[in-house]
């Protein structure tokens, strides 16, 4: 009765009590723990691996595996070691025709194993086989554009300089395959809020190419000049060209023309000599109602309408 009793007592809810058997607990799990570790083992474990090929003339295409399964036989401290990775050294694998080998079956990791692992007892290979893709590198040089359609302006306004993109050109370094498939171009990935000022921005390249293609230099800076936009009326000359050796008159020596141009344009497009063409080697023999063609329009203008003129062709 008086050992019952000491039990119950044990067990009641009393601080001092409830503290030592949680230490007692805790003492016998760690004795348990490292009496196990003490034992031998079976487990599978992911063991790392460690490729070895020139890679300054090959590069792979995709991630290489990075570890392998093996189910090894060994002391708990063995096992645990290993499992955390803690100082233990990859199996290399020599590839010495890489852009040749495209897979490794576990019948060859296994001998590697062995030989590289010293004691430790490796019962199999439990990975698949392991697929590669590795190719040579290529390099290559593509000239940095820009897709004007990415361009949107705030309304009534527009560009009024040359784009600039510094530098223009940029070299890829990467696998063969991959640099040979790409454009002679690298459109930049030019991507902002509608614009009603100067532009200067620079663009990071690095996220029009795949990961495994490096550029350099790595960035690009775009800029132009925006300005605010005007309507203008004008009238042009018309020319008719060949004048030989058809037969022709034509209504009209000028025709009227809207343009839309940057403001500080505005006076200057006065000075230019532009002026509306007639092709007759694109004109029907008898009368016909025809739009000029509006040759040395500035760079920057563009041609809201122009009138018709009527020509008549013998």
């Amino acid at each position: 009765m008086n050992v019952l009793k000491g039990i119950v007592n044990l067990f009641r809810f009393d601080k001092t009590n409830w503290k030592a058997v949680v230490l007692c607990l805790i003492a016998a799990t760690v004795f348990w723990f490292f009496n196990a570790l003490n034992k031998e083992h079976t487990a599978t474990i992911a063991y790392p691996l460690e490729f070895r090929y020139d890679q300054t003339s090959f590069i792979s295409v995709k991630n290489l595996p990075e570890h392998v399964s093996l189910n090894i036989t060994g002391s708990g401290w063995d096992l645990l070691r290993k499992s955390l990775g803690f100082k233990v050294i990859p199996i290399e694998i020599s590839l010495e025709k890489p852009a040749e080998t495209f897979k490794i079956p576990p019948a060859t990791i296994l001998p590697l194993a062995v030989a590289q692992m010293g004691q430790t007892k490796i019962n199999r290979v439990s990975s698949d086989t392991l697929f590669l893709q590795i190719e040579p590198r290529k390099k290559r040089k593509l000239r940095l554009t820009i897709n004007p359609r990415q361009l949107r302006f705030e309304l009534g306004f527009g560009m009024s300089s040359e784009m600039k993109i510094v530098p223009d050109s940029v070299w890829i370094e990467g696998p063969k395959s991959l640099i040979e498939n790409l454009p002679d171009s690298l459109v930049l990935p030019f991507q902002t809020a509608r614009i009603s000022q100067n532009v200067k921005t620079e663009i990071d390249l690095n996220t029009s190419m795949p990961q495994v293609i490096t550029i350099n230099p790595a960035a690009a800076t775009i800029s132009f000049s925006v300005e605010e936009l005007r309507d203008i009326s004008k009238q042009v000359k018309v020319v008719v060209l060949p004048a030989t050796p058809y037969r022709f008159q034509v209504s009209d020596d000028s025709v009227g023309l809207r343009l839309r141009l940057p403001v500080s344009q505005r006076n200057a497009v006065n000075q230019i000599g532009f002026v509306a063409l007639i092709d007759l080697r694109k004109v029907e023999p008898g009368i016909s109602k025809v739009a000029p063609a509006i040759k040395g329009l500035p760079a920057f203008a563009e041609l809201l309408a122009v009138d018709s003129v009527t020509i008549r062709k013998y």
